[in-house]
């Protein structure tokens, strides 16, 4: 009925299919003995949902008894960002990725690579950084706000000017 091929072949498939039971097996005992402790995942969310949202300040209104009520401070009020500071923090985070000596980029600081770019005006500029360009024969791609999206036109223009001031 079956020849002794088919049996030995059985016998191997038996053989590897079992390891494989064995293996899994193992692997759940391990998962559960080495698991996440959810306690202490739910005790950290926890704080740091009440940590986000400390009361800031109390109403009281006329006549009523007020209560001692602790409220929290803010201990440093958020400075606005300098459009020279954002255009360095942009310049730093993205764009230096390329204007830092890739071919045919103009590296900042370099004069002569951007005085031709400088002379046809910022407007033109802003709107290549922003919108994207490529240059005749695909040598040269700006891609639209340096391939970052989530930035602002104002912090494209700040980066802009942040690297024409520093290869003037």
């Amino acid at each position: 009925m079956f020849s002794q091929e088919d049996k030995k072949f059985f016998y191997n498939y038996s053989i590897v299919i079992g390891l494989l039971a064995v293996a899994i097996i193992l692997f759940l005992v391990v998962a559960l003995y080495l698991g996440v402790d959810e306690d202490a995942v739910a005790r950290k969310q926890a704080t740091k949902v009440s940590a986000n949202t400390v009361p800031v300040g109390v109403v009281s209104l006329v006549g009523e008894e007020t209560a001692a009520i602790e409220v929290a401070t803010v201990t440093e009020a958020a400075t606005p960002e300098t459009p020279a500071e954002m255009g360095a923090r942009v310049y730093k985070g993205l764009c230096i990725t390329c204007h830092n000596g890739l071919p045919n980029i103009p590296k900042v600081g370099d004069i002569v690579a951007w005085e031709s770019r400088i002379a046809q005006g910022m407007a033109l500029l802003y709107e290549r950084a922003i919108t994207g360009f490529i240059s005749e024969g695909g040598v040269i791609a700006m891609p639209p706000k340096g391939g970052n999206m989530n930035l602002t036109d104002e912090e494209v223009k700040a980066a802009v000017d942040y690297m024409v001031a520093n290869s003037q």
